[in-house]
C-alpha cells in the first residue's frame, strides 16, 4: 500500500515528474484495510465510496448512532466510516439519535428493511428495541451491536469492528468458500492443528467436533483462527498488548470478545495441576436464534500466556 507524489509538467511540458512514493507493506489483509482506509481519508472530501457504473448495486446496512446530538458522530468520522464499508461494496446508511425519533426508525425498519442493521451499543439505549422488530420484518438477516454497552472504545476500534461486519454481510469470498464443503471432520482437523503452547484446546472441546449443532463449520473455523492468531500475540508479547484485550482483539483479530457472561456457569478446566474457568467467549453470532448462535469459550492463563479454549459450537455448553 503506497502513496504518490507527482508534479504535472515536472520535467517539461506533457511529462509528470514523481517526487516521493511512500509505501506500507503488511501480510495481514485486516492491517491491509485499515491502511487503505487511513489513506484515503487524506483525498479531498468529493471522494465518496460508490460502486463503478457496471457493478451492481451495493447492499444497504443501516447503521443507528449517536445519542443526543450529531456532534457524538463528527462528520469525519462519519465518512470514514462509510469509506470503510464501501471496501467491501456495502453502502452504510448512517442514522443519528435513533432514541429520539424510536418509532419513526422502527416504523422504517419494518416497512423498508435494508440487506443489515448495526446499533452502536454505548449511544443507543436499548438496542434490542430496534433489532427485534428489524429481523421480525426480514428474517434470517444480519443485524449486530457495534462497541459494547457502558465502554467508549478508540474510533480506530470502531473502524476494524465495523469491517469485520460488513465483510459478513457483503458475502465478499463467499462464492469461492461454497465451492468446498466444509464439514465439522475437516474444520476439526484444522482447528486442531492450530494446537501450540499458546492456543490449548481441552478434550471437551476437541469431543464437540463430531455432531457439533453449530451449522457452519466453516465460519466457526474462520474464529478460531483468528482467535488463535489473538493468543499468538498475547503470548509473544507476555500478556503486554498495550491494550486492553477486548480492544485488541477487534483492531487486530477483528473478533468480538467478552469477559463476562452472567448468564453461564461453565463447568471448571483441570490442566497442569491447575483449575481454569473458561468465561471469556468470542461472539460468533449474536441476537440469533438458539440453534444459530454461536459461541467459543476459553480460559485467559495469564502465568503461561496462553488460552485454553474448552467449547466451541452454540451460546452454551450443552
Amino acid at each position: 500500500m503506497g502513496s504518490i507524489l507527482a508534479l504535472e509538467n515536472g520535467l517539461r511540458m506533457g511529462s509528470t515528474i514523481i517526487s516521493r512514493f511512500s509505501a506500507q507493506w503488511t501480510a495481514n489483509f485486516s492491517d491491509l484495510q485499515l491502511m487503505f482506509v487511513d489513506l484515503i481519508m487524506e483525498a479531498h472530501s468529493s471522494v465518496t465510496p460508490e460502486p463503478e457504473a457496471s457493478q451492481r448495486p451495493w447492499k444497504t446496512v443501516v447503521a443507528l448512532m449517536g445519542g443526543g446530538t450529531a456532534s457524538v458522530v463528527p462528520g469525519d468520522w462519519q465518512r470514514l466510516l462509510r469509506i470503510a464499508a464501501g471496501l467491501h461494496g456495502v453502502k452504510l446508511d448512517i442514522r443519528l439519535s435513533p432514541d429520539a425519533a424510536k418509532r419513526l426508525v422502527v416504523r422504517q425498519l419494518r416497512g423498508s428493511p435494508p440487506d443489515g442493521l448495526l446499533v452502536w451499543a454505548n449511544e443507543v439505549r436499548d438496542p434490542s428495541a430496534f433489532i427485534e422488530p428489524y429481523l421480525t420484518a426480514r428474517p434470517g438477516s444480519y443485524a449486530e451491536v457495534l462497541g459494547m454497552k457502558n465502554s467508549v472504545e478508540p474510533f480506530p476500534d470502531y473502524v476494524a469492528e465495523l469491517l469485520l461486519h460488513v465483510e459478513k454481510i457483503s458475502g465478499v469470498g463467499r462464492e469461492r468458500a461454497a465451492q468446498t464443503k466444509m464439514t465439522w471432520a475437516l474444520a476439526a482437523k484444522r482447528i486442531e492443528s492450530l494446537e501450540a503452547p499458546h492456543f490449548i484446546l481441552t478434550p471437551r472441546a476437541k469431543k464437540s467436533f463430531p455432531g457439533n449443532p453449530y451449522p457452519d463449520a466453516r465460519r466457526m473455523l474462520g474464529f478460531i483462527e483468528k482467535l488463535e492468531q489473538l493468543a499468538q500475540l498475547y503470548s509473544t508479547s507476555e500478556g503486554n498488548l498495550g491494550q486492553r484485550l477486548e480492544d485488541a482483539a477487534a483492531s487486530r483479530a477483528q473478533i468480538e470478545i467478552s469477559l463476562f457472561d452472567s448468564s453461564l456457569t461453565p463447568p471448571t478446566i483441570e490442566l497442569d495441576g491447575n483449575t481454569y474457568s473458561a468465561v471469556p467467549h468470542v461472539k460468533v453470532d449474536d441476537f440469533k436464534s438458539p440453534d444459530k448462535c454461536g459461541r467459543i469459550y476459553f480460559a485467559i492463563d495469564s502465568s503461561r500466556n496462553r488460552f485454553i479454549v474448552d467449547h466451541i459450537g452454540l451460546h452454551d455448553y450443552g
